[in-house]
Parts: structure tokens; C-alpha cells; sequence
């Protein structure tokens, strides 16, 4: 069966629908099932990029995305895994995206980071802050732990 894309069509294409499930999360519009199937043939196509893409592993599933996450963390030793870690983008996530995946005011999330109870940085470009998704899923235990 000959390749309808290329590597780098269906990443771009994987990149296009986290940001589409993004605003389907932010909107409070869970993916239906055909957007959820269709992540999960993204993700099978290009795993290195899924594990990027917080909301494409998301829509997918938990069983899915857990897989795509121990798929890449065992390719992590070879050197063509190491090489696309190195060339794919880190997915930072803002204030209002964190608070919406954890479920808190935008407030409270600038709250935390303000006084450290949060890691994260704020863009040089825009002032904002930029919360890596491991950081807020510390955050998000501690809070329950509470």
C-alpha cells in the first residue's frame, strides 16, 4: 500500500488537530468519536510527535496515550529518538490552558506561579507564563494531596 503523506504532512496535520482539540476543550466540547479515532491514527503514525501534543493523547484516549508515552520512552536510548526529541518542539502550556486542564480559575494558576508554588517561566516576548504540562501535573497532585 503506497504512502498517501509523508512523515512530515502527518506530523503537521497531528500539530492541526491538538490545536483544533484544544479549542474544542477550551469551548467545552469534548471530540466526538470520529475526532477521537482520528487521533489515535495520528498519533500511531507519528508516536515521537504525539507525546508532544497534549490534547491529540488526550481526545485519543488514557490507554492510548499511555502507550505512546512508554513507546517513546523506550526508543528514548536510540539515536534517531534522540535526534527527533532534540528537533521536536516542547509544548508549553499558558496560564488559561493550565487552569482549564486543571480545573481552576486562570487566577489561581498565575497565583501559583507568582509565589512559586507552580514551576514556570514568563516569555520574554509576551510577559506570559509558560507552565510545561509535567510542572502543572505536580501541581495538580499536590493540590489533591492537600
Amino acid at each position: 500500500m503506497a504512502k498517501l503523506l509523508s512523515d512530515q504532512a502527518v506530523e503537521e496535520a497531528a500539530k492541526a488537530l491538538n490545536a483544533q482539540l484544544r479549542t474544542y476543550k477550551c469551548n467545552g466540547r469534548p471530540p466526538g468519536k470520529r475526532g477521537r479515532q482520528a487521533a489515535a491514527e495520528i498519533a500511531a503514525a507519528v508516536p515521537l510527535t504525539a507525546v508532544n501534543l497534549p490534547w491529540l493523547l488526550d481526545a485519543a484516549g488514557p490507554e492510548v496515550a499511555a502507550a505512546f508515552r512508554a513507546q517513546a520512552s523506550d526508543a528514548a536510548g536510540s539515536v534517531a529518538c534522540a535526534d527527533a526529541l532534540l528537533r521536536a518542539p516542547s509544548v508549553m502550556l499558558s496560564a488559561t490552558e493550565a487552569a482549564g486542564k486543571a480545573g481552576v480559575s486562570n487566577r489561581a494558576v498565575r497565583a501559583a506561579c507568582a509565589n512559586d508554588r507552580l514551576a514556570a517561566s514568563k516569555s520574554r516576548v509576551n510577559g506570559e507564563w509558560q507552565i510545561a504540562p509535567e510542572a502543572l501535573d505536580h501541581w495538580m497532585g499536590r493540590r489533591r494531596a492537600a
